[in-house]
């Protein structure tokens, strides 16, 4: 509860507000609103007023609650972060890898730019009043996240996955993620507890970098497919299909290599990259040299690497419907670009959802010089939340996963925009992914998705799940990221590159990042149940024919200042620092092998963080935000 000081600071901070110059309040009404006797006519008026004003004091109220537990789980900042300074974070004396684990924690003293079409973007304040609403609209079409036994059956059932069939599990709609802030009301299980203290009583005596071990469990009733491995087949595809995509690291050409004292971040304050609403996803063209930003106004921006100008806005000028773009991806000669996301009805309301009925959402192929829209590509039912672009056997596809639970394959001409023919995954549960990532060294036959609350493991030349973990996270995983660990082991026999075969004691092997989203607990529906983590770990190949992936937890990445329980949120890694960012602004560089911190950037406007990528071969960082910026960091070599 509030106390009477917060209170009466609410009540101040709304008279503020309705005093502002992008809020105030009509003379008239006021005077409407203290007239004891009034006429008739002027009734409605009265109560439409009192309606706003009562949307006003509650949105203040829940801005007031958010901070002020922020302000408790924050209370030492202040002294830590100096907003002139950097502050540089000591390494541990045991740690004998000093050049990576001296690091920058960054300060706040960059200020935001002052567009006033930006800050007063309708869009923006939508969007604002939907993270602060108490009862949170859902990303999945059929409830809301609210305090409802629903939510709580959600949870429970994921979590007893030894106990109950998978299949039925995932088998209602209603049981998909939500949107960003899941009901206070579910708490972890005991099943979950059990496993927790087991784990702790194993790890007593082991090394450190074993602290966390079988977090990620197979799902014991889960009915996979009985698929046999064709080793050799595989080997031949890797070698004839390499798959390099994958493989940008800190070691590769002019990419951002150590981030510490002797080679801090700093801001680039002469690039001004923004739109007039969020820009939920952004992207590198294949050469580096341009990043398209997408926002949720329907514009894709096209801009210049080395001058930070815009090149090109793309937009759909026909399209009669409310178009939300969040991902894209360009063909490989730049010509043109695949944009995709969310399609709404201009003219349907749907109350469910507290927003305009979806639509069917497709794929919007551009001409990238004249702008325009030549091809759409329709299978979708709902907004699409991941695209990929990849070879397989000399053919090209796409590779898109969506809100109504299907991945489908796109396969395309020889141009990248013509179709030929699509086809849905199938999973036999109809389960959400939300990214997925190609396994290095298989020819793309493989790809690990997060799908709602767990990791599954599909073949791409089948179009099926073959096999599905269970991961830590109490409420979803909807981040997987293969990278490339330079400071960790790598397998000693690789598939498609070796003379020999991989073995039981020396397997093939590759490592992924996961980020999850946790249930919020049951006194202000704002705090996570559990820290937010992120984790690595380490996926096994099969050996032999009838042998499966296995999964090796390897560390994981926390701070108590690390808040990142809202919807699509990426995270990226160079190889060496995995770049988390936070619903608060902020982005969290962690070093990959020790797990610790390594520095903090505060740049953005106290939202969240929707997406962040290296550049793969210049010093550069990128971050989009819902405050309609994209901010760029740069390596200082002192």
């Amino acid at each position: 509860m509030m106390s009477r000081a917060s209170n009466e600071d609410s009540g101040n901070s709304i008279n503020m507000n309705l005093n502002t110059d992008d809020d105030k309040v009509n003379k008239e009404d006021l005077e409407v609103f203290f007239l004891k006797n009034y006429n008739e006519d002027q009734i409605e008026k009265r109560l439409l007023f009192l309606e706003q004003l009562q949307k006003k004091i509650e949105k203040e109220t829940q801005e007031l609650q958010r901070r002020s537990k922020l302000l408790q789980t924050n209370n030492n900042d202040t002294e830590s972060v100096n907003s002139e300074q950097l502050e540089v974070l000591n390494p541990s004396e045991d740690n004998d890898n000093r050049p990576i684990e001296f690091s920058l924690v960054t300060s706040d003293s960059i200020a935001e730019p002052t567009n006033d079409n930006l800050l007063l973007s309708s869009e923006a304040d939508y969007m604002d009043s939907k993270q602060e609403d108490i009862t949170t609209t859902t990303k999945g079409r059929k409830t809301k996240t609210t305090k409802t036994k629903t939510s709580k059956k959600t949870t429970t059932k994921k979590k007893k996955s030894s106990i109950e069939d998978d299949m039925v599990d995932f088998a209602d709609d209603n049981e998909k993620p939500r949107r960003s802030k899941k009901s206070s009301e579910t708490t972890t299980t005991p099943t979950t507890t059990s496993t927790t203290s087991k784990e702790k009583e194993k790890e007593k005596g082991k090394e450190p970098s074993n602290r966390i071990n079988n977090l990620f469990t197979p799902a014991e009733k889960f009915k996979r497919i009985k698929t046999s491995f064709d080793i050799p087949e595989i080997c031949n595809l890797s070698g004839l299909y390499p798959d390099e995509y994958w493989k940008n690291n800190a070691e590769n050409h002019e990419m951002i290599n150590f981030i510490n004292d002797d080679y801090p971040l700093e801001i680039v304050t002469e690039a001004s990259i923004q739109d007039y609403s969020q820009i939920v996803g952004i992207v590198l063209s294949p050469d580096g040299e341009m990043l398209v930003t997408f926002s949720t106004i329907g514009t894709a921006k096209i801009w210049d690497v080395e001058t930070f100008e815009e090149i090109q806005t793309l937009r759909d000028v026909d399209e009669e419907q409310i178009d939300e773009f969040f991902v894209g991806r360009f063909t490989p000669t730049m010509e043109h670009i695949v944009i995709a996301g969310k399609l709404k009805d201009r003219k349907r309301w749907s109350s469910e959802d507290d927003d305009n009925h979806i639509l069917p959402c497709p794929l919007k192929v551009f001409d990238v010089v004249s702008g325009k829209v030549i091809n759409r590509l329709e299978g979708h039912a709902e907004e699409i939340l991941c695209i990929k672009s990849i070879c397989f056997k000399g053919e090209n596809y796409y590779v898109t996963t969506s809100q109504d639970g299907y991945i489908i394959k796109w396969k395309m001409k020889n141009g990248w925009t013509e179709l030929d023919n699509y086809t849905k995954m199938f999973d036999g549960i109809t389960c959400m992914a939300f990214t997925i990532s190609f396994l290095p060294h298989t020819g793309n036959k493989y790809f690990i998705a997060a799908t709602d609350g767990d990791v599954s493991i599909f073949d791409f030349e089948t179009a099926q799940i073959i096999q599905r973990f269970v991961t830590p996270y109490s409420h979803y995983c909807d981040c997987v990221k293969v990278v490339d660990c330079l400071e960790l082991p790598q397998p000693e026999f690789i598939w498609g590159q070796s003379d020999e075969l991989p073995t039981k004691d020396s397997p093939m092997f590759c490592y992924f990042i996961t980020r999850g989203v946790e249930v919020l607990d049951a006194d202000d529906d704002t705090v996570p149940s559990k820290p937010n983590k992120c984790h690595l770990e380490k996926l096994i190949y099969p050996i032999s024919e009838h042998d499966h992936f296995k999964i090796e937890d390897i560390n994981s990445y926390q701070d108590e200042n690390y808040h990142s329980n809202s919807w699509l949120i990426k995270v990226t890694s160079n190889g060496r620092y995995i770049v988390a960012p936070t619903y608060d602004g902020k982005l969290f560089i962690f070093n990959l092998k020790t797990g610790k911190l390594s520095g903090m950037l505060h740049y953005h406007d106290g939202v969240e963080v929707r997406d962040v990528i290296f550049h793969p071969h210049k010093p550069l960082l990128f971050s989009c935000s819902d405050d309609g910026n994209v901010k760029v960091y740069r390596t200082v070599s002192k």
